[in-house]
């Protein structure tokens, strides 16, 4: 699990905070840290990856291995399920603040797009992983499968692959 992790640059990525140097070891405290660990990791993941409705690059450099953490079910999986959902509806920092910006200039405009591209690769890596929240809708827990049908309905949404997700939630009564 997470064998991946260790190729991708992550002081080279950017979330709320800066450098996304520390995602790594967020991310592999989710998988084999203690409880405590899992939960600071967690939030800290909350804080740096979707920060107050907004997502950012290192992001959906993320997702991936979030899935795999789900995908795996390791402890806390649902509350991850839960992040993977708030990522799933995250915008970028401009849209989010957009009554804030007194100036729209072409420096504003191109920072913008650039945040969009960031939301709209987030999405597209959370619809590649639609097989593990395809999978998960045949859970036991209600919850988890509730959490799965947002997910997909959200990332659904402007991409092409909205035909296919939702017929594999049909094809999983």
């Amino acid at each position: 699990m997470l064998e991946e992790l260790s190729k991708t640059d992550w002081s080279q990525l950017n979330h709320a905070y800066g450098p996304a140097s520390d995602v790594p070891d967020q991310l592999r405290a989710l998988a084999f840290g203690t409880p405590e660990g899992r939960k600071r990791a967690l939030f800290e993941l909350h804080g740096n990856i979707w920060h107050q409705h907004t997502i950012y690059e290192a992001t959906y450099h993320a997702v991936p291995f979030l899935l795999e953490l789900v995908q795996n079910q390791v402890p806390d999986y649902i509350e991850i399920l839960g992040l993977l959902a708030l990522i799933a509806n995250g915008t970028s920092y401009l849209e989010a603040h957009r009554e804030y910006q007194t100036e729209w200039t072409d420096d504003v405009e191109s920072n913008f797009r650039r945040e969009m591209e960031d939301v709209r690769l987030a999405r597209e890596a959370l619809a590649k992983g639609g097989e593990v929240l395809t999978d998960l809708l045949n859970s036991q827990n209600r919850t988890v499968r509730e959490i799965c049908i947002f997910i997909l309905g959200s990332v659904g949404r402007g991409t092409d692959l909205a035909p296919s997700v939702v017929e594999n939630i049909l094809s999983n009564k």
